[in-house]
């Protein structure tokens, strides 16, 4: 089963996944609502 969380930060998200990967190891995917194709909608509540 995949784990795919869905946080959001007040702009610090890409520093707190980072120290989270450096402590739990694992891959690292990020994308970025301007990363987001433009159909993608809005984000989850």
């Amino acid at each position: 089963m995949a784990f795919r969380p869905y946080l959001a930060f007040n702009g610090n998200c890409r520093e707190a996944f980072t120290r989270y990967q450096e402590i739990f190891g694992g891959e690292l995917v990020l994308l970025t609502t301007a990363d987001a194709p433009p159909d993608a909608g809005p984000p989850p509540p």
